[in-house]
């Protein structure tokens, strides 16, 4: 012990030092990799997510079959020759429904049959769902702050946005002292069974500070929910809970639960997909061939 005291009396100053020096260096590598990640993701949003999900939207939207067909011609010929747009996505999954895709349009040109084209519209509502899952959320990692920034001017009081403001710094503080909470209680309940009692004395002080950090958090939990979420997201919520509470052998078998699950996200998406095509799309097309 006598050792280490000198060691840490004779070098202290030079080892807070080097760890000062550590620190500083894993916070600057972690921002650069933040600030990387950002300019990727605003470039995916930019130029890959934002760019194909509007021009599929468009191409849905051609009522006429020759403003579709025409569309396509134009879809394809420029993503089968570039594919960044679709490589920037970062998202294997999309590439391969791209591929799939593609391969179906080929089909259809060597076989301009209902069948084919249904199969081909079906296929291409799957990856403007998929490319708009990955559009959103892009957009809402990229401007996470301009929403939280809207939020607080948008309102006309000062002491509001004052008010707003100290409030984000508190619910991260707090939220962040639940989880030291959570390992206070767990070293606590673990003293308590073992022999030693060694942190006897804070038992009630570990009390009192997880009634305070429950109610507290429950408060922020709450206010959060209330400014930050959309109904979407609420919905979504709600999904993950009951996916949570209700066992996979339970929806197979009752398939009734699916809705509230959310069931298989392959087999829905196709039947999402299917359902958009034919109330939304299939029935112009048919018109017109008429």
């Amino acid at each position: 012990m006598e050792t280490i005291s000198t060691c840490l009396k004779d070098y202290g100053a030079l080892l807070g030092s080097i760890v000062a020096v550590i620190l500083t260096s894993i916070l600057v590598m972690q921002r650069n990799k933040l600030k990387r990640n950002e300019t990727i993701l605003t470039e995916s949003l930019m130029e890959a997510s934002g760019s194909l999900f509007f021009t599929i939207k468009s191409i849905l939207n051609k009522v006429k079959i020759t403003d579709i067909t025409e569309e396509l011609k134009e879809f394809f010929d420029k993503y089968s020759k570039n594919h960044n747009s679709i490589v920037k996505l970062k998202d294997k999954h999309i590439v391969k429904r791209f591929v799939e895709l593609e391969e179906l349009y080929y089909v259809y040109l060597s076989e301009k049959t209902s069948d084919n084209l249904d199969r081909l519209m079906t296929k291409f509502v799957i990856l403007k769902n998929d490319i708009e899952q990955v559009f959103y959320t892009e957009h809402k990692v990229v401007n996470k702050e301009i929403r939280w920034y809207l939020i607080v001017e948008s309102k006309e009081n000062v002491w509001f946005r004052m008010l707003l403001r100290g409030y984000r710094y508190f619910s991260h503080t707090v939220i962040f002292a639940a989880f030291l909470d959570i390992i206070m209680v767990y070293l606590t309940i673990t003293d308590r069974f073992s022999e030693e009692h060694l942190l006897e004395e804070i038992y009630g002080w570990v009390f009192l500070f997880s009634q305070l950090i429950s109610i507290l958090l429950v408060f922020v939990l709450f206010v959060n929910f209330m400014i930050h979420l959309t109904e979407d997201e609420k919905d979504n919520w709600g999904t993950k809970f009951c996916r949570f509470i209700i066992p996979k052998r339970l929806v197979q078998r009752y398939p009734f639960l699916r809705r509230f699950t959310g069931g298989d996200k392959e087999v829905n998406s196709e039947k999402r997909a299917i359902k958009e095509y034919e109330e939304k799309y299939k029935q112009w097309i048919n018109r017109e061939r008429r």
